[in-house]
């Protein structure tokens, strides 16, 4: 029998059990560390395959994978609790916004360091992970590390780290910006008359509705769907024109801009000794 690899998330939070609650519990050993008490016994009762601990009480080894999933700024206490259990010696890999690897490098005094942006859709197996690999990493361990993305989605690797930051607004925040315009649609819909109920299940009809469509039709592009449903001199035509009027890709680009500036600050609230 083989050996399991052995897969440690420090944090429990919501990208954490995104992650390892898809993960093939007869092929890796999961063990995560949540200090909370009520969220460590909630991780107990639903994921019982998985071990889960208030702390590290064991060594790190050279075959281990950390994937360290805290906040940015408790990065530097986490991982000085962590330099007495061998931090030196696993595969680091950050789902952490903004903290380079040559910042995580230095924290961890340990050179193999993998950079990951997963999102919140890796939780139901279709998630957008970007991926940029140190040097130090062996074609073997990328494969090892690409392999435990793919268990929750598809991955895209980078060979410049800056698309990490990217990404994570490309892909790791942007459902919670359709989140936001379907939250938008629904409170329209009231101010117009409808219950809210009705609001909801009108708007959620639509969302899945306009996603099957898309899956039902690769071969037109999105512009394409939207025009074969906006007519010309129609309604759909009048609304279309209002939001371009506003610049609704400007509002969005300016706002993706800022969680990319905002990741850069994260980053530089770390202080590396």
């Amino acid at each position: 029998m083989s050996v399991k690899l052995r897969i440690i998330f420090i944090g429990g939070g919501n990208l954490a059990t995104a992650i390892f609650s898809r993960l093939n519990t007869q092929e890796y050993q999961i063990i995560v560390i949540q200090r909370n008490q009520a969220k460590r016994a909630n991780l107990t009762s639903k994921y019982p395959q998985i071990e889960c601990y208030p702390s590290v009480n064991f060594n790190f080894t050279v075959t281990d994978i950390v994937v360290m999933a805290v906040k940015p700024q408790d990065a530097k206490v986490t991982f000085d609790s962590l330099v007495d259990n061998h931090l030196n010696l696993p595969i680091i890999v950050s789902v952490m916004a903004g903290i380079t690897t040559a910042s995580l490098a230095k924290l961890t005094n340990n050179m193999r360091i993998v950079r990951t942006m997963p999102n919140i859709l890796s939780s139901v197996g279709i998630g957008s992970t970007g991926i940029f690999f140190a040097n130090t990493i062996t074609m073997d361990e990328q494969n090892q590390i690409s392999a435990i993305f793919s268990s929750v989605g598809n991955n895209h690797i980078f060979d410049d780290e800056n698309d990490i930051d990217i990404i994570a607004t490309v892909t790791g925040s942007s459902p919670a910006y359709l989140y936001y315009f379907f939250e938008c649609m629904i409170d329209n819909a009231c101010k117009l008359g409808f219950s809210k109920e009705q609001a909801t299940a009108m708007t959620m009809q639509v969302v899945r509705g306009s996603i099957e469509l898309i899956n039902r039709n690769p071969e037109l592009t999105l512009a394409e769907l939207r025009q074969s449903i906006t007519s010309k001199k129609g309604t759909t035509e009048v609304a279309i024109a209002r939001l371009e009027q506003a610049n609704l890709a400007d509002i969005l680009l300016n706002a993706q801009i800022q969680s990319i500036e905002r990741a850069k600050e994260l980053a530089l609230g770390v202080k590396v000794d």
